[in-house]
């Protein structure tokens, strides 16, 4: 890692860094770095910016995890498999265009859920058995990758706004784009996907 700060002028200052690392896992070889500057604009306002390219390699955990179940068992739709579920396009309503598949997977998971495609299951609301919740497995995953941020930042520093003295104010604007972001399905993500709730 290095890090250098670089007097521009007697108002300006820049400062450059790089980092650099090795992981034995997948993550394998990773370069950060960033270029940021303060400007003394004048004896009541500083401006500063700054653009850096960060990582996060996958933890212990994200790596090596052995299976852990997750049970989700709360639903805000009420059960998918009803007829009667609450949330438009969703699950087993009639107005949900992937329906059959709705209906094909209630069927595994419902020991007395009608046949898919017939009247009883067209009129089922939650039959003796109802859909309860998703049994979800975690694991680790060995061959993940870091997750790289971009990050743009932009601020003002005032001294003493207002002639408040030992007052200091700083307003500062950033954005943050993240790519390949490591991250579980929790249960409600899963139920989301597996009754199609986004079409």
């Amino acid at each position: 890692y290095g890090e250098l700060l670089v007097p521009v002028t007697e108002r300006l200052d820049a400062s450059l860094g790089y980092r650099y690392s090795d992981y034995d896992s997948a993550a394998g070889e990773v370069g950060t770095y960033k270029a940021e500057f303060d400007w003394q604009a004048n004896d009541w306002m500083r401006l500063r910016a700054g653009y850096q390219v960060a990582n996060r390699a996958p933890n212990t955990a994200e790596l090596f995890q052995s299976e852990t179940n997750q049970f989700q068992g709360t639903f805000s739709s009420a059960d998918p498999c009803a007829s009667t579920t609450l949330i438009p396009g969703f699950g087993n309503r009639p107005d949900n265009p992937n329906r059959l598949q709705v209906q094909q997977l209630c069927a595994q998971l419902i020991v007395d859920y009608p046949t898919p495609g017939t009247v009883a299951a067209d009129t089922y609301m939650e039959g003796t058995v109802p859909f309860t919740g998703i049994n979800a497995i975690l694991v680790g995953n060995p061959n993940l990758v870091s997750e790289e941020a971009e990050t743009w930042t932009l601020g003002v520093v005032f001294a003493e706004p207002g002639g408040i003295e030992g007052l200091t104010a700083s307003l500062d604007f950033y954005n943050i784009e993240i790519t390949g972001a490591i991250s579980t399905f929790d249960g409600p993500a899963i139920y989301t996907k597996c009754f199609n709730r986004d079409g």
